[in-house]
C-alpha cells in the first residue's frame, strides 16, 4: 500500500515519465542483443555500457531491473557497485 501511495504522491505514473523508463528498458534490451551478438567486442557495445553503468545515468532501477530480467545478475550488481562508490564518495567529500 506504501509504494502504491507513493506513486499517487509524487505522480510517478505521468506519461512522460512512463515513456522516458520504457525507452531506458528498450535501451538495455538492444544493447543486451548487441551484447551477444557478432559485436560483443565493438566500441558501440563498449560505449553503450559506459553510458548505461554511468552513476549519473538516468532510471538506474530500470537498467538494473532489465539487467536482472535478462539473467545479468552479474552486470546489475557491478553497476549498483559503481553507482553506490560514487554517492559513498560524493557524500564523503562533503562532510
Amino acid at each position: 500500500h506504501r509504494a502504491v501511495r507513493t506513486i499517487e504522491i509524487c505522480n510517478l505514473q505521468r506519461p512522460a515519465l512512463c515513456t522516458k523508463r520504457a525507452e531506458m528498458l528498450s535501451r538495455v534490451g538492444r544493447w543486451l542483443e548487441l551484447l551477444q551478438g557478432a559485436l560483443k567486442e565493438s566500441s558501440v557495445v563498449t560505449k553503450e555500457w559506459e553510458f548505461l553503468s554511468a552513476p549519473t545515468t538516468e532510471y538506474k532501477f530500470v537498467v538494473r531491473h532489465s539487467l536482472r530480467l535478462h539473467g545479468h545478475d552479474s552486470l546489475s550488481a557491478h553497476d549498483k557497485s559503481l553507482f553506490e562508490a560514487t554517492t559513498t564518495d560524493v557524500a564523503y567529500r562533503k562532510t
